[in-house]
Parts: structure tokens; C-alpha cells; sequence
């Protein structure tokens, strides 16, 4: 009998120790949601810009408008209040966005 309940104990043991892990691997999966945009703002067809961002993309395109930027590039002027956004693949991590963004020259993630 004693044997059988140290069986018992050693198996249910087990079941918590997986149901932990799974736990664990289920709030990893949760931090690293899909939730950001990766986007080119452009000017005509002149790519002035580009970023990440997780809120509406409209949203980011009102602020970049707004700015009062303009991109200069072999004598011409970009005014950015001209400018529209183009949402660049699918929807990614914060972490891999930021990596889209340093890989790409964009803003103040360049190193």
C-alpha cells in the first residue's frame, strides 16, 4: 500500500511540474504578442520615413502630417504634411518591429 501511494505522489508530482511548465511557456507566448505595425511613410512615391508603432495607423499618419518635417534629397522637398502611411508586411512582435526599424536605418533605434 505504501509503495502505491508513493507511486501516486511521484505522478502527481510530475502533473504539476508539467502543468507548470506549460504555465510558464503560455506567459512567455503572451508577452510577445503580434500587436505592432511595421510602416513606410511616404511622400508621393518618396519613402521619407519609416517606423513601428502598436496604435492605429491612421493615428501615426495625423502625427507624421502634423510634424511640419520636410525631407530634402537632391535638391527637391518633401513636405511631409503631404505624406501618407504604407503598412509594410504583417503585424509583428515589439522586439522583431524594432529590429525591422534598426535593420532599416529608421529613427532613433539606429545604433
Amino acid at each position: 500500500m505504501i509503495k502505491l501511494m508513493n507511486l501516486y505522489q511521484k505522478s502527481v508530482n510530475a502533473t504539476v511540474e508539467i502543468c507548470a511548465q506549460a504555465i510558464k511557456s503560455l506567459n512567455i507566448m503572451a508577452k510577445s504578442k503580434r500587436n505592432t505595425n511595421k510602416y513606410h511613410f511616404k511622400v508621393g512615391n518618396k519613402v521619407v520615413h519609416g517606423g513601428i508603432t502598436d496604435r492605429e495607423l491612421s493615428d501615426r499618419e495625423v502625427e507624421h502630417r502634423a510634424s511640419g518635417n520636410i525631407t530634402k534629397e537632391n535638391g527637391k522637398s518633401y513636405k511631409w504634411s503631404d505624406g501618407h502611411i504604407v503598412k509594410v508586411g504583417n503585424k509583428t512582435t515589439r522586439d522583431k518591429g524594432l529590429g525591422w526599424e534598426r535593420d532599416n536605418g529608421f529613427g532613433a533605434n539606429q545604433e
